[in-house]
């Protein structure tokens, strides 16, 4: 007499499916992760993107609340744009109560550091170190007794105002 019991390995039609539901799970698992990939490196990009802003920003804050108090000069380079001179207590080089400019040129923003007193147009020979803030499409300082008015425009972005109290007035 024959025994009838079950066999304990799989038909090659379970093999099949469970093939084709492996791949179906894994092709949607690597386009997950490329999402997630894709993704990353966006905001990641954009994060990076605000933290130099934001860097910059509060460079701009410190120079003008520690400046010295009536060191700050505006010249206007044209309608759009204004060169800020200054003597303040914050430093980004190292620099002991440093001579600050911050200008725009040819749409770039740039912030000049030097230990000698600066003038513009500036000359040739003075020692200072110069750092490449951006892009800027409009900034203009307006200044009163006690606060400051920044009005300016980063590249492809909406107008901005930031208020700033001087500490030292």
């Amino acid at each position: 007499m024959r025994d009838h019991t079950k066999s304990r390995a799989f038909t090659l039609l379970e093999m099949l499916i469970a093939i084709v539901i492996f791949t179906l799970i894994s092709v949607y698992l690597y386009k997950s992760l490329a999402t997630l990939n894709s993704t990353n490196r966006f905001y990641g990009d954009k994060l990076q993107t605000i933290s130099h802003d934001h860097k910059v920003l509060k460079t701009i804050y410190m120079d003008l609340s520690l400046a010295v108090i009536r060191s700050v000069f505006t010249v206007n380079q044209d309608e759009h744009f204004d060169v800020i001179l200054l003597q303040t207590k914050n430093s980004v080089h190292r620099r002991t109560m440093p001579y600050v400019a911050y200008l725009v040129w040819e749409e770039k923003f740039y912030r000049i550091e030097s230990s000698q007193r600066l003038s513009y147009p500036f000359n040739e020979d003075q020692e200072m170190l110069v750092d490449e803030l951006g892009e800027m499409e409009h900034f203009r300082l307006y200044s009163s007794k006690t606060h400051f008015l920044l009005d300016y425009q980063p590249k492809d972005e909406e107008p901005r105002l930031m208020k700033i109290r001087g500490m030292n007035y």
